[in-house]
């Protein structure tokens, strides 16, 4: 009965230590240019977050990257992964675009 109750638990802690390894760390990409983000995460199955019809791209380049209007307005670009979503806040700078941080 102990063996295999161990044997249970033994199971359900792989279980749990194989899914926390599979969470992305977002923060890893603060600061790297959106090109190579971007590239790295389509190399690891994700994809890209359609922008809505009426919504305005960055530049024509980058359609996926969206930005809002005004003063205050920010850019962002949203990723899906297994029902996932991953959205980040991107500024250009220069002729590089620049990712500061998750949305």
């Amino acid at each position: 009965m102990i063996s295999k109750f161990g044997s249970f638990l033994v199971l359900v802690l792989s279980l749990s230590n194989s899914s926390f390894a599979e969470e992305l760390d977002t923060f890893q990409y603060e600061g790297q240019s959106y090109d190579s983000v971007k590239s790295g995460l389509l190399a690891k199955g994700w994809k890209i977050l359609p922008k809505e019809e009426y919504e305005q791209s960055i530049d024509d380049k980058n359609e996926e990257i969206v930005c809002g209007s005004g003063l205050m307005a920010i850019c962002s670009v949203g990723f899906q992964n297994d029902g996932r979503q991953i959205t980040f806040v991107v500024e250009k700078s220069g002729n590089q675009i620049i990712v500061l941080g998750e949305y």
